[in-house]
């Protein structure tokens, strides 16, 4: 008798195990898991540019102000100069239109610091656009491209790294994806060295950039992360920078889906995809 219960118990754990397993094994390219929240049933959840949540500190080191903008949002810290993450949503459009960009990178009057586009001149940084320009103007039109052009939505970027590796993933993204998936909700920051660099001593200097990106197939969430060293080469595939967003996390000290149930988080913010979508 208590044989055969030893026996049950081992085969319901197998069970339990292989459908974790088939649940949340990445599908092909895809981290393929329904999404699980916290919140009660009657609550909404505001998905306009996050997916689970705005992301909060876990042991970010500095204040940060949450910045609403038209197209976008970003959380700003003062201390370093720059966003700590840009948050924005593309989704499936029937025409591109496109305005002129702004000459210049605009002071945010919502700061203290007041970065303006001269402190990054001769600095051999571009000013790198977190939330794209491209992607922000086609979906929400010429005032949101302008607030794009904001320096709280502005990181230093090598110019190999701004100008064709990151500018593919931004291609991708608004382009591809937002035509395949209707819907695509990015997550996108800095890294950085304790130790690192600065720019004029008011901008710090990331060692790395990282992107989290989110869909939904037949009420399905898949996600796909990157985390990009400033030092790329122009000609380098996206794939080898595929990694998982709890190591972004760790690397950040930003929790980046705090809507998701703890169980949730830890099974699916743990997988690295094994290729592109």
């Amino acid at each position: 008798m208590f044989t055969s219960k030893i026996n049950y118990f081992r085969f319901n754990a197998f069970i339990l195990a292989l459908v974790l397993f088939i649940t949340c094994t990445p599908s092909g390219s895809f981290i393929d898991t329904e999404p699980s929240f916290t919140v009660a049933p009657h609550e909404e959840i505001d998905q306009t540019f996050t997916y689970a949540g705005k992301p909060e500190p876990l042991y970010y080191p500095n204040p940060l102000r949450v910045l609403y903008n038209i197209g976008y949002i970003s959380a700003y810290d003062e201390v370093r100069g720059n966003p700590a993450w840009v948050a924005y949503r593309v989704f499936a459009i029937d025409e591109y239109i496109i305005f002129d960009r702004p000459s210049r990178f605009l002071i945010d009057d919502r700061t203290e610091n007041r970065i303006s586009h001269d402190v990054y001149t001769n600095s051999g940084y571009d000013r790198g656009h977190l939330a794209p320009n491209f992607a922000i103007v086609t979906r929400f039109g010429q005032q949101a491209q302008r607030e794009s052009f904001l320096m709280t939505n502005i990181i230093p970027q090598r110019p190999s790294l701004n100008r064709h590796w990151w500018a593919q993933l931004e291609r991708l993204i608004a382009r591809n994806y937002s035509e395949t998936y209707d819907q695509v909700w990015v997550l996108l920051g800095p890294v950085y060295k304790e130790t690192g660099n600065w720019i004029n001593e008011r901008v710090k200097i990331p060692t790395h950039n990282f992107m989290i990106v989110k869909v939904e197939k037949d009420d399905r969430l898949k996600m796909i992360a990157f985390l990009a060293h400033q030092d790329m080469q122009s000609s380098e595939p996206l794939e080898p920078y595929l990694t998982s967003v709890r190591y972004i996390e760790e690397k950040t000290g930003l929790n980046f889906n705090p809507l998701f149930e703890e169980d949730f988080a830890d099974s699916i913010e743990s997988l690295i995809p094994e290729s592109l979508w």
